[in-house]
């Protein structure tokens, strides 16, 4: 148990579970921190990759956002 400034210096026996993590275009994961140690998770990617990838998806080839203000409306 030990306290931070975070939670107004009290002291706390909670466990958070959990980590951070990065995945890419797909959901694939890339990086994930572990849960125990402080951690700064860095990925690169290929931005040109990606937005082929996504155009060869397709899922985005049908999509009207000059509609969306009408949806809302």
């Amino acid at each position: 148990m030990h306290p931070c400034e975070e939670n107004g210096n009290q002291e706390s026996a909670l466990v958070f579970y959990g980590s951070s993590f990065i995945t890419d275009a797909t959901g694939e994961l890339a990086e994930q921190d572990g849960r125990e140690e402080e951690q700064v998770l860095l990925v690169t990617f290929d931005l040109d990759e990606v937005l082929t990838m996504r155009r060869d998806w397709r899922l985005y080839r049908d999509r009207r956002p000059d509609y969306y203000g009408n949806i809302v409306k």
